[in-house]
């Protein structure tokens, strides 16, 4: 049931910061407030690996927010090179996007972004072992 829960709430934190990246962005004047469902593609898949890594973890560890921060890192890299190509080659076709570009510039995007991704993840682990705590929640 604890996985379950992770699933939904990394599916809820991927939607709910590609929208609010997405309306800062448009406050800026960076982006349209119409990628953050773009956002929400490339992240959705991530986000949930992401929360079912950090419900994984033990709760006892003592180095939480170092897997907090290995989880921020990796997921955004794998959003920024895997998510981002599957669905430009889903909108355009494969042979359209610039693969090796992803690949090249996703460490750098998750580098960049770790400001913003690694609260979300520490939240994230928050919530989980939170749920985890409860009385009544059967171990998986």
């Amino acid at each position: 049931m604890k996985h379950l829960y992770s699933a939904l709430l990394g599916a809820v934190t991927s939607i709910v910061g590609s929208y609010f990246i997405s309306f800062a962005s448009a406050c800026l004047g960076w982006l349209h407030f119409s990628e953050g469902l773009w956002l929400v593609y490339v992240s959705l898949v991530p986000s949930v690996l992401a929360a079912l890594a950090l419900s994984l973890s033990d709760n006892h560890v003592r180095h939480t927010r170092l897997i907090a921060l290995c989880v921020a890192f990796f997921s955004v890299a794998l959003a920024g090179s895997v998510g981002a190509i599957a669905v430009q080659s889903a909108r355009v076709g494969f042979d359209r996007v610039n693969a090796y570009g992803y690949f090249t510039w996703c460490w750098v995007y998750a580098a960049v972004f770790l400001p913003l991704s690694y609260p979300l993840a520490r939240l994230l682990q928050r919530a989980v072992l939170r749920f985890r705590e409860q009385p009544g929640c059967a171990p998986d």
